[in-house]
């Protein structure tokens, strides 16, 4: 994919294990994406380790769940990650995982709270951490606690006096179009000019289940 979109961001779901290893999964159901059942934050690697990863349509594939540590040293100072610290989490040890893999400047953190983001800046004042925003009204209530540097607001559509206000206070912004009855799911023809205004009306990041096909239309 990198030699299609050098320039893509790549997301990914940290959970921890019963005896706290961190690997990566979207769901703590394992039933969905892996060969096996059960819940990921009950389980032992030793356990996970052996499963083999489903592909989009419930197949097994040869592949098998990655450990969080092997990712960041793969990406560190090649991409940018952005991780997604699912609830249960140990964030201290994400956190440790991360600079011990010299990929701290690789990578920005998903914030589910305003007091997640104000423990990680505390720890690490140059992070990029991301925050889910709906009214710019909220950018004063964030910078009470944190510096507004480094900073990406994740929000739906929005109007261009919307991204306006962030851009003023050199916050990126992302919008996300993937998931049900969005574009990713539509054909790439007719929504093309969709995501192209996406683009125009403010938002910086696309978030894309296709990001080679989106990519495409920038060209």
């Amino acid at each position: 994919m990198y030699q299609q979109v050098p320039e893509a961001i790549i997301e990914m779901d940290v959970r921890m294990t019963v005896d706290s290893v961190l690997v990566l999964l979207h769901d703590d159901d394992i039933a969905r994406t892996t060969t096996g059942k059960g819940s990921l934050k009950s389980m032992n690697w030793s356990e996970l380790k052996q499963l083999r990863l489903r592909d989009l349509q419930g197949k097994p594939t040869t592949q098998r769940m990655p450990l969080f540590n092997d990712v960041l040293a793969w990406g560190a100072d090649k991409v940018v990650m952005a991780i997604d610290a699912k609830p249960g989490t140990d964030l201290t040890k994400m956190m440790r995982a991360t600079v011990q893999a010299g990929a701290i400047n690789s990578v920005f953190i998903i914030c589910y709270s305003v007091d997640d983001a104000k423990r990680l800046r505390q720890a690490y004042p140059d992070l990029w951490v991301a925050l889910g925003f709906e009214r710019p009204e909220q950018i004063e209530t964030v910078a009470r606690s944190i510096k507004l540097h480094h900073l990406i607001a994740l929000a739906s559509r929005q109007q261009a006096d919307f991204y306006r206000q962030f851009h003023d206070k050199g916050i990126v912004c992302t919008v996300g179009t993937y998931g049900p009855k969005n574009l990713d799911e539509q054909p790439l023809s007719s929504v093309a000019d969709d995501y192209r205004n996406y683009v125009k009306t403010g938002a910086d990041i696309l978030t894309t289940d296709r990001p080679a096909e989106v990519n495409s239309l920038f060209k």
